[in-house]
């Protein structure tokens, strides 16, 4: 999840990354694998770092650097200190095979893993819709309430991947909500468009206008212009952009922001499942598992 920005390199449950134009650490053929071999450790960190600074890192204005690195079985250990402005602000392992091919983003250690409570021990929340705006039915057994901030690149990444997935898949039987949690000391234009949706809102067009903000992400985040939206959906300016420039929804925003801190959240986006938390863009399946054992019970 992107708190204090610092976890835009947490790419899903379990990701492999294919460093420097190789297709494959294993390349099976009649049912062998092809035995890696080691390098040494440091180049097998220079591997990782250029990678995640090229790709993941600078592209977003930050850096990172190698805070300790050890052997952990058959990958390589690296703990990575996030940097912006010469500032850590998180630090965070990864990890890469010896021979220096794949990088591995989040590890599941399944002897831990085992040990842990089941999902049905697991405890919910206390957290409700108020008056955000939803999909679904009202009254739908299942509920899905999301924390976001419209210039958080995971939330986009979450919406264009995933959301509408959910939405197609589970329609007429969950509700959806999304409740804003803007990181305004990151994001300057996040509480802009969380106001700028609430006054389209008023009109009948805050879903229509919540695509579009994330479908635009890019293209606002650096100009901040928020009408350009509303003239698309033909509403009506004037009414638009009072709504807007007089902040008529800021306490509205504001309220939502405190109740995702009161119920936990430090970072977006986050999600409550009848109370269940799944924090981060998480694939589809992750949010399937649950949707399907609460609609199941």
């Amino acid at each position: 999840m992107e708190s204090k920005e610092a976890k835009l390199i947490v790419l899903g449950l379990l990701v492999g990354i294919v460093i420097g134009g190789i297709t494959g650490s294993f390349i099976f053929s009649e049912h062998r694998a092809e035995k890696k071999s080691s390098i040494f450790p440091m180049t097998a960190g220079d591997n990782a770092m250029n990678f995640i600074n090229s790709r993941l890192l600078q592209p977003k204005g930050f850096d990172g650097r190698i805070s300790s690195m050890k052997e952990y079985g058959e990958l390589y250990e690296l703990n990575i200190d996030i940097i912006k402005n010469g500032q850590v602000i998180n630090t965070r392992p990864v990890w890469i095979t010896k021979d220096g091919k794949i990088l591995i983003f989040n590890l599941l250690n399944m002897s831990e893993a085992l040990q842990k409570k089941p999902m049905k021990e697991l405890t919910k929340v206390n957290v409700t819709a108020d008056d955000s705006p939803y999909i679904g039915p009202k009254n739908a057994s299942v509920v899905i309430i999301e924390f976001a901030d419209y210039q958080c690149p995971l939330c986009d990444r979450f919406y264009k991947q995933t959301e509408s997935k959910i939405l197609k898949n589970y329609a007429g039987k969950i509700k959806f909500v999304y409740r804003d949690f803007p990181l305004v000391n990151m994001h300057i234009f996040a509480m802009n468009a969380s106001l700028a949706a609430d006054c389209a809102g008023e009109q009948g067009k805050y879903w229509e206008y919540h695509n579009l903000l994330f479908t635009n992400q890019n293209e606002w985040s650096k100009t901040g212009n928020f009408s350009k939206y509303a003239e698309e959906l033909d509403m009506n300016m004037t009414e638009f952009n009072s709504c807007f420039t007089s902040q008529k929804y800021i306490n509205k925003v504001k309220q939502d922001k405190q109740a995702g801190i009161k119920a936990g959240v430090t970072g977006t986006p986050t999600f409550f499942i009848n109370g269940i938390p799944l924090v981060g863009a998480q694939p589809y399946n992750a949010f399937e598992t649950i949707i399907n054992r609460e609609l199941n019970k």
